[in-house]
C-alpha cells in the first residue's frame, strides 16, 4: 500500500488538474431556469449521450458524457437544481461529465461556505 501513495504523490506534482472553475464556466446572465413544464434536452453522442428531463419542477439527467467538460453544462449551469442522476450504466462513456459536473457543485458549496464564514 506504501508503494501506492508514493505513486500517487509522485503523480500529483506532475499532473497539473484543471481548478472546477475553469474546466465548467458559471453562467454569464443572471438567474436561473424553473423549469415548470414537461421537457427533456437530448445531448447528441460523440461526447456520450445524456438526457436532462424536467417533469413538474423535478430535474433529473440521464448519463453525463464522455468528456470531463460535460457537453450538458451549458444548460445545467443555469438549472436552479438538479434532484437526481440517474446513470444507465458504468463507463467511460458517461462518467466524466457526471464527475465534472459533481466537482463544480462540490466547488461552489465549498466557496459558499468560506464566504458565510469570512462574512461574520
Amino acid at each position: 500500500m506504501e508503494g501506492v501513495t508514493e505513486f500517487t504523490e509522485y503523480i500529483s506534482e506532475t499532473v497539473d488538474v484543471p481548478s472546477p472553475f475553469d474546466l465548467l464556466e458559471p453562467p454569464t446572465s443572471g438567474g436561473f431556469l424553473k423549469l415548470s413544464k414537461p421537457c427533456c434536452y437530448i445531448f447528441p453522442g460523440g461526447r456520450g449521450d445524456s438526457a436532462l428531463f424536467a417533469v413538474n419542477g423535478f430535474n433529473i439527467l440521464v448519463d453525463g458524457g464522455s468528456e470531463r467538460k460535460s457537453c450538458f453544462w451549458k444548460l445545467v449551469r443555469h438549472l436552479d437544481r438538479i434532484d437526481s442522476i440517474l446513470l444507465t450504466h458504468i463507463g467511460a462513456d458517461n462518467l466524466p461529465g457526471i464527475n465534472g459536473l459533481l466537482q463544480r457543485k462540490l466547488a461552489e458549496q465549498e466557496e459558499e461556505q468560506s464566504q458565510d464564514s469570512t462574512n461574520y
